[in-house]
């Protein structure tokens, strides 16, 4: 399910976070990483526009700025502001750093960073200027804001001086009394490791965290306290399967405190860090002198009491190194004044976490292409272990260091490799007694509280696509596997077994999945496909594709995260598109609390849409500080023909901003006890100002997102209400997959069309089908139900007819019992025969509605492919219309 969880800037009072400042050695740093020609250097800052959009250089999959935002550039490293009036993620406003990368690599990975006042988000300050301006040896861009008596400006800038390196300076000053400033924090997203955060403490080397992440819930103060830490430097590291890699260097900001006579005072800081996120931060003046300076309970509590006199300037200094490396030695050697270590491994393939004796993280490390590796060591540390990981394993080397070091060749062991099949799309799961293998692993040993996190190219599962760029070898331990091979619930699986041995090769001996079910008229639809598009990934489109087909689908739509994109040309360039069908979708993305919205949008996918390259985020239109209705209307103007589909519209908790039907955005969860003119229901029916659309009026509603259950029967008691009350929004069953480890294509929708071609089908032959509803939700069984001569979605004229219902499965999926709902209640619930067809004759004395779903056990092999799930599908409903005079439900 998508990322929910944005309120960790909303702590209760004036929550936010940094840790003890020390002197900088980001200069050093970057002199090592860039050897610049300041006089070759082209320095440029500029509002970008049609006339000068030629000097805006591609920035990779994740870059987003466009029109009207800003660039910043010295020719080497180049950064997108975005424009003021360009809602950003958590802000209603722009001004926020959301691309940062090479300019020749188009490597960006960067999501976003923003300033909080007090630690939170309703305090990002709404910027409502920006300047710019470039010299020979320096470009910057300027974001100011005026409120509550706080002038916040944040210069963004590159300076030949520090070649490699953007410096984000933020200056608060109290130009009149107002509300209390007591903290300050600098958020940057990454949500879903979609950047991999490694923590070092050089100071208290036993804090350092390294790969390991604190598991935070931002909803409770004690867990956001319990992250405390005032490391020395954060590593984000981009994933490493990107064509051309990044690493993110940010090293403990300088903050202080200038008075009103000029005098100024260091300020103590800290760092709150977790899996989707990243904060420095500081109080705003400093501790007593008896009062310790490291971050705590008692600090926060009284740093809440804390704020600038009128006169008093904040200045926080935060640079942000830039590495074309994925790795932290880079940043680490900038900091440690010890020996270098040099060596080199067997492979190039490999990730090397190097630590002190006790165990403390001191720098993470890759080979080059000859294996060669060196990274330096703190100048109190001769000892030290390192923890090598390549496909075939963990290598623990203990070394020592009495000057520096070279550790020669490294035997890392032999892999066993395994020659895969060619020329059939398939997916391979491996299987063995324990430390199952990872594939497309990034050789980072990532876990949250202790436990091993995947992130996004990585997967237990490997994907085939039956095409020349298939893998043909892979590397594994050696030992002994039992392989399965699947290809969606339309085919058989088969399995082999075989042990394999170090330093040989051996042939995958496998048959390939054979159709069990044929599906004449239907077609495998996910409507809500995540890659690392979206700033919760770092999944290549590619991958994503690959997986997909793999798992039988037929038609993707990419659904990012504000992002409006297109996966055809990924599609064809790779040949599939006789087998894979797309078109451009988006999710918009609910992530900001305002007036209007008190508790966001929520999220919702519409597609088709148009995708404009040059346009800040593809061109989605802007969502946040309105209510759903009216951006229904919005998109609608411009799209006619598309679907707007609410997603996931509960959670097993409530209360998430993420899930509509929680808040309906305005506090008041959805109660499907009451009608909706009740009070708590009332406002999806509410005409806002201006608009002939309601928040009620979207197409359809994502009734099974992913594999729960039990969300699944919360929302069908929603959707049976809303039915019940004459509003009849499609049902869908999506996958939300945002990594590779997580389905995609399970569950799928699907849709009752004349063609079901992939190479030949148009896309409004599926939205036009959605719209009316032809369409089954299904994690395996294949299902079809009529009621007379009436499908899912359409209307039955009379007072009775013969329901049929007919089951058709794969040997591996179970479903034998068949469940029939009328009129949100249950009216019979059978066991399935073998054959799987059921009839019965259905009569009613008023305007009703059926609906199906069937359901079995899992089996092992089902349980093994698709832990978590169970055989299920669904059907939506058959209408009947007892006068003809158009259907009505009455109580």
């Amino acid at each position: 399910m998508s990322y929910s969880g944005w309120s960790l800037m909303t702590f209760p009072g004036n929550w936010n976070a940094q840790s003890t400042m020390k002197t900088h050695h980001l200069l050093t740093l970057t002199c090592l990483l860039f050897v610049a020609q300041v006089n070759a250097a082209q320095f440029y800052a500029a509002q970008i526009s049609p006339e000068n959009l030629h000097r805006l250089p591609a920035g990779g999959l994740d870059a987003t700025g466009g029109l009207q935002d800003w660039l910043l550039t010295d020719g080497e490293l180049c950064a997108v502001i975005s424009d003021v009036t360009h809602p950003t993620y958590l802000s209603l406003h722009g001004g926020a750093l959301i691309d940062l990368w090479h300019c020749d690599l188009a490597n960006d990975q960067w999501s976003s960073m923003h300033t909080q006042l007090n630690l939170q988000q309703e305090q990002i300050p709404a910027f409502e200027d920006i300047t710019s301006g470039y010299s020979e040896d320096e470009a910057w861009v300027l974001v100011s804001a005026r409120d509550g008596g706080l002038h916040t400006q944040v210069r963004y800038q590159i300076q030949a001086s520090q070649p490699g390196t953007l410096t984000v300076t933020t200056r608060i000053d109290r130009t009149a009394e107002g509300p209390d400033l007591g903290m300050f924090g600098s958020l940057i997203l990454h949500p879903g490791a979609s950047l991999i955060p490694f923590s070092i403490d050089t100071d208290e080397p036993q804090r350092s965290t390294g790969f390991d992440l604190p598991d935070i819930d931002t909803s409770d103060v004690l867990s956001i306290l319990s992250s405390l830490d005032h490391a020395r430097l954060q590593v984000l590291l981009g994933s490493r399967h990107r064509e051309a890699t990044i690493s993110y260097g940010l090293e403990a900001p300088r903050a202080r405190l200038r008075r009103a006579d000029g005098s100024e005072a260091p300020l103590a800081g800290f760092k709150i860090g977790g899996r989707e996120f990243t904060m420095f931060g500081a109080f705003t003046r400093p501790f007593p002198g008896f009062w310790t300076s490291k971050p705590g309970a008692f600090s926060f509590a009284l740093g809440q009491l804390f704020d600038l006199d009128v006169g008093e300037t904040f200045l926080f200094d935060q640079p942000i190194a830039v590495s074309a490396r994925a790795e932290a030695s880079p940043f680490s050697d900038a900091l440690y004044d010890g020996h270098t270590v040099t060596g080199q491994l067997d492979t190039n393939e490999a990730g090397i976490v190097v630590s002190d004796r006790a165990g403390n993280p001191l720098t993470f490390a890759r080979p080059d292409s000859d294996g060669s590796f060196a990274f330096r060591l703190p100048g109190e540390v001769n000892e030290f272990d390192l923890a090598v990981t390549t496909n075939w394993g963990t290598h623990r080397i203990s070394a020592s260091a009495h000057g520096d070091h070279a550790m020669g060749r490294l035997d890392t062991g032999a892999p066993a490799l395994l020659r895969l099949p060619t020329g059939n799309a398939m997916s391979l799961l491996f299987m063995r007694e324990k430390d199952q293998h990872v594939f497309h692993s990034e050789m980072i040993p990532l876990t949250l509280a202790g436990e091993r996190l995947l992130t996004g190219p990585e997967s237990l599962r490997l994907s085939l696509a039956g095409i020349d760029t298939d893998p043909a070898v892979v590397e594994l331990p050696p030992g002994s596997y039992r392989i399965l091979a699947s290809r969606g619930p339309e085919f058989g699986v088969t399995q082999a077994s075989l042990t394999l041995k170090a330093g040989e090769e051996t042939r995958l001996q496998i048959a390939t999945p054979q159709r069990a079910v044929e599906t004449p008229g239907l077609i495998g639809v996910d409507f809500h496909v995540h890659s690392g598009v979206s700033f919760d990934s770092s999944l290549q489109p590619r991958q994503r594709v690959r997986d997909f087909i793999a798992h039988g689908g037929e038609v993707l739509v990419p659904t990012e995260h504000n992002i409006s994109y297109d996966l055809r040309g990924i599609i064809d360039e790779m040949g599939l598109s006789h087998r894979l069908h797309s078109f451009p979708g988006v999710e918009i993305t609910g992530m900001v609390r305002s007036e209007a919205t008190p508790t966001t949008i929520g999220h919702s996918n519409v597609f088709p849409v148009d995708v404009r390259p040059q346009a800040f985020m593809g061109g989605a239109p802007p969502a946040e500080g309105k209510r759903l209705g009216s951006v229904i209307e919005r998109y609608k103007k411009r799209y006619p023909q598309s679907i707007f589909q609410l997603n996931h519209p509960r959670g097993l908790e409530g209360g998430d901003d993420l899930t509509f039907f929680d808040h309906l955005s305005v506090g008041s969860a959805f109660d499907p006890t009451q009608p909706l003119a009740a009070a708590s229901n009332q406002s999806l029916l509410q005409v806002l100002p201006g608009s002939t659309y309601r928040d009620i009026d979207f197409d359809a509603l994502e009734l099974l997102n992913g594999a729960s259950m039990e969300l699944y029967a919360l929302v069908r008691q929603d959707w049976f209400a809303l039915l019940q009350q004459n509003h009849y929004k499609v049902a869908t069953a999506n996958s939300d997959s945002h990594i590779s480890h997580e389905l995609v294509a399970y569950p799928r929708s699907y849709v009752a069309v004349n063609n079901d071609d992939p190479s030949q089908i148009e896309t409004t032959s599926i939205v036009n089908a959605l719209g009316r509803g032809a369409l089954y939700g299904s994690t395996g069984p294949i299902l079809e139900v009529q009621l007379g001569d009436k499908g899912p979605g359409e209307t039955l004229q009379g007072r009775q007819g013969v329901l049929r219902v007919a089951v058709r499965s794969a040997p591996w999926i179970n479903a034998d019992e068949l469940r029939i709902w009328l009129n949100g209640e249950p009216w019979r619930t059978v066991p399935l025969t073998e054959s799987g067809v059921y009839e019965t004759d259905v009569a009613v004395e008023k305007d009703s509605f059926l609906f199906v779903e069937v359901a079995g056990a899992a089996s092992d092999i089902y349980r093994s492919l698709l832990p978590g799930y169970q055989p299920f599908a669904f059907a939506n409903p058959i209408f009947i219309d007892v006068a003809g005079d158009g259907w009505m439900f009455t109580e």
